[in-house]
């Protein structure tokens, strides 16, 4: 009797169960479709923003990065999808510091644990929701994080002309850094940033990484061909010693009529006051003690090599360079 109670009893509670089941698949015939429009759709984002499709490097606003090369990330990754490569720099003040050359990223062996992104010290990474990643070959599946060039800190672009002269004079031959005032310093850096931007390889970015690259390429163009617009007769002159890949691109400058030339000693006082302004545009509240007396040394060496020059100067050179320069505050 109770075999045939226990019978009774299992089939009624698999009937409810059926019952529920089916409940629950009848409703999904009444339930509205949704159906994502892609790829039509795909400027609209077509994946939460919590989705993990590739660990990218954060940049800001200006270019930079946090990553310091601790090697944190690559110690975590569980697969080894994450390689460090890093150089070993001299600070202004002597010291030894290490910063990143390489973030290399292997997208094809990553699981997406995100443990890199969550032990990172500086918070330097991040998952973007770009899935957008299918390639034809794996070799395109490795990615170098860091595709910006990198920019050098205040306190070593202030100290870099002193500390290594033959490096700069190696890099930048036709314009020394020493030499190079005024407008032609400008069209200088320009030059170098735009040097660095383009050596990156386009064609191994991600799609947004490159617009962002080529859109940074593009205003460092413009900016020279504006410093270049603006130039007088006797910028034009330097520029094109300077620089004589642009001395087809000066031809409306170098028509201006000439402006009679400055004496010696106004135009030794003119160098001097672009470099002076040069030297007090850095904060030495911000720089290491040893940077900021060197620095703190050159500016006053800069003002005694005014003060010798009026010292030998006539009176109408005198009158000139007072005119010119008020913020000197030359006392007749």
């Amino acid at each position: 009797m109770g075999s045939v109670k226990d019978y009774f009893s299992s089939l009624t509670s698999g009937f409810i169960s059926l019952v529920k089941g089916m409940t629950v698949t009848g409703k999904e015939f009444v339930t509205p479709k949704l159906t994502e429009k892609y790829p039509d759709n795909r400027k609209d984002g077509v994946a939460a923003e919590r989705f993990r499709a590739v660990l990218t490097l954060k940049y800001d606003e200006e270019g930079r990065h946090n990553c310091i090369a601790c090697g944190v990330c690559e110690r975590n990754c569980p697969n080894g999808s994450i390689t460090i490569e890093k150089r070993i720099i001299t600070t202004p003040d002597g010291k030894k510091k290490t910063k990143l050359d390489k973030h290399i990223y292997n997208l094809g062996s990553c699981t997406f644990c995100r443990l890199c992104v969550t032990t990172c010290p500086k918070n330097a990474l991040e998952f973007s929701n770009d899935f957008e990643q299918a390639v034809f070959s794996r070799e395109k599946l490795v990615k170098q994080l860091n595709y910006l060039p990198e920019k050098d800190d205040e306190p070593e672009t202030v100290a870099a002309p002193q500390a290594k002269p033959e490096a700069a004079a190696e890099t930048k031959p036709a314009a020394p850094q020493s030499e190079a005032t005024g407008i032609v310093a400008e069209l200088t850096d320009q030059v170098a940033k735009l040097e660095k931007l383009q050596k990156a390889d386009l064609s191994k970015l991600p799609e947004a990484a490159a617009a962002k690259l080529q859109q940074k390429i593009d205003e460092a163009q413009q900016k020279i061909g504006e410093i270049i617009a603006s130039a007088t007769p006797a910028q034009a002159s330097e520029i094109k010693s300077a620089f004589p890949q642009f001395a087809d691109k000066l031809p409306a400058v170098q028509a201006e009529p000439e402006t009679p030339a400055a004496s010696s000693a106004v135009a030794e006082v003119e160098e001097c006051v672009a470099k002076l302004e040069k030297l007090q545009k850095a904060d030495l509240t911000k720089l290491p003690e040893a940077a900021a007396t060197k620095l703190q040394q050159k500016i006053d060496d800069m003002r005694g090599k005014i003060d010798e020059i009026l010292s030998g100067a006539s009176q109408a050179d005198k009158d000139a360079i007072k005119a010119k320069f008020p913020q000197l505050g030359i006392n007749d």
